[in-house]
C-alpha cells in the first residue's frame, strides 16, 4: 500500500503531480493537496526483462496518481516518459533529482 498525498504543480508547459512530504490537515482542506491511496499486488514478474504485472486498487484515482506513486517505489510504468525521469527516491531513500527541477521529457 502506498499513501502518498499529491497536489498538481506547473513545470514549464507541463502540469505535474508531485507528491507532498509532511501534509497538513490544513492543505488537505484547502484542496491544495489530495489524500491519494494506491494499493498493488505482484501477479507475476521476469527477471530477465526487469518488469512485473501489477493489479492495482484505488479508492479514488487522482491525476497521474498511479506514474507518482509507483515512479516513487522505482518502478516505472512502461511507456511512460513524463513521469518516468521524475524518481526522487529509491527504496526509501533519497536520491539527487528533485522533481520541481527536473524537465519533464515527452515522447
Amino acid at each position: 500500500t502506498i499513501c502518498q498525498a499529491l497536489k498538481n504543480v506547473s513545470i514549464g508547459d507541463h502540469l505535474l503531480t508531485v507528491p507532498v512530504r509532511n501534509v497538513s490537515l490544513k492543505s488537505i482542506k484547502s484542496g491544495h493537496a489530495k489524500k491519494a491511496t494506491t494499493e498493488y499486488r505482484v501477479l507475476s514478474k521476469n527477471e530477465d526483462l526487469n518488469c512485473a504485472l501489477l493489479e492495482i486498487q484505488v479508492d479514488k484515482l487522482r491525476h497521474h496518481q498511479l506514474q507518482v506513486h509507483l515512479g516513487q517505489k522505482m518502478c516505472k510504468i512502461l511507456g511512460d516518459h513524463l513521469y518516468s525521469s521524475r524518481v526522487r527516491c529509491i527504496l526509501g531513500t533519497d536520491v539527487t533529482a528533485n522533481p520541481l527541477e527536473v524537465t519533464p521529457r515527452t515522447q
